[in-house]
């Protein structure tokens, strides 16, 4: 009908799957309640029926957790594990993100579209201090968009590291010369606050003035950046919970976010021919060390303009009581309940 050309509305309360769990609740605030698929091709599942309550964050679900009101938790908070660890009842699951901490700036905001701001950015940017006190050296550190375990991924293409003098030597050179104010917006998500105030700490030692700016957690983030790309000269970036999802496939990483046209997901302010070449490139290059090589440049061209300063992976922990057996989170962010089951 008119009100609901596309039936969203229509399927949004009477899906349609195939799986092994049904809908039977679902409520905005409350939460979501499935039962076991009694047609699944595959049987019924071990868990006959799951509840998904609403918490207001990572740290009421864990407290739900600990106080036995719940059996898991996706998402426990770093500050948290030592109590969840302690309590004889749970088990800690800790799991690679697919996701990645990310610095991007804005090169339509004066004076980050000097190429020279940028670049002492980049040398400001405390990399070390990011992998040991925000995230207590859990993680890896990444050195471009591309993932460091995509093919083609060039540990060698990051041409910036921290080094204060360089970076003032650069900035004093630039449109920022003398120094600047700017803004470092903080999006939800483990470590990211602190990552933003580190950033802003080193930045006041070469004369930027950062003020910093946490995003609040709901609303439609996400829908913001599809339509406005930057929403800050500095944005600190990555999976709210640490379970995003992110391509491995270095050409689609690539046009996914930073591609020409209506390619780019994201508009993010960031023009560049040689790079819109290198990128049509990369799919004429055939296959081996050529294709390794058209990525790379990739990579280079994409790296020595410092729109985005890869920093790290993220690290994500799930908990939950000793017997739930079973638990697994697939990368596409699935959390196949039909895996579980509870130990007899």
């Amino acid at each position: 009908n008119e009100g609901d050309r596309w039936a969203a509305s229509f399927l949004g309360g009477r899906p349609s799957g195939f799986g092994p769990y049904r809908l039977v609740r679902a409520d905005a605030d409350a939460g979501v309640e499935i039962d076991a698929n009694p047609h699944y091709h595959g049987g019924p599942p071990a868990i006959g029926a799951v509840a998904a309550r609403r918490y207001a964050g990572a740290t009421e679900a864990t407290e739900a957790l600990l106080a036995g009101e719940i059996d898991l938790v996706a998402g426990v908070p770093w500050a948290m594990l030592p109590r969840v660890r302690a309590d004889d009842r749970l088990r800690v699951t800790p799991a690679a993100s697919t996701a990645g901490v990310f610095l991007h700036l804005d090169p339509g905001a004066e004076p980050l579209d000097d190429p020279l701001v940028r670049q002492a950015i980049a040398h400001a940017t405390p990399y070390e201090a990011v992998l040991t006190s925000a995230y207590a050296g859990t993680v890896e550190r990444w050195r471009s968009w591309a993932k460091p375990e995509s093919p083609g991924y060039d540990s060698t293409s990051w041409p910036y590291d921290e080094d204060l003098d360089r970076a003032r030597e650069l900035l004093a050179a630039s449109k920022g010369a003398g120094g600047f104010r700017t803004t470092i917006l903080a999006f939800p998500g483990e470590g990211l606050d602190v990552v933003a105030e580190l950033l802003a700490e080193r930045l006041a030692r070469i004369g930027i003035e950062a003020e910093v700016q946490q995003e609040p957690r709901g609303g439609d983030r996400q829908g913001r950046v599809r339509t406005e790309g930057n929403l800050a000269p500095i944005m600190v970036r990555a999976s709210t919970d640490g379970r995003g999802q992110r391509v491995a496939e270095p050409l689609y990483a690539y046009y996914h976010d930073w591609g020409p046209g209506r390619m780019r997901l994201f508009p993010f302010r960031y023009e560049n021919e040689e790079f819109y070449e290198a990128l049509r490139a990369v799919p004429e290059a055939g296959h081996g060390a050529a294709w390794e090589e058209a990525v790379g440049r990739v990579q280079r061209l994409h790296n020595a303009d410092a729109v985005m300063i890869p920093l790290c992976g993220q690290r994500y922990y799930a908990a939950h009581v000793r017997e739930l057996e079973g638990y697994t989170w697939l990368p596409d962010n699935r959390l196949p309940f039909v895996r579980m089951r509870w130990r007899e």
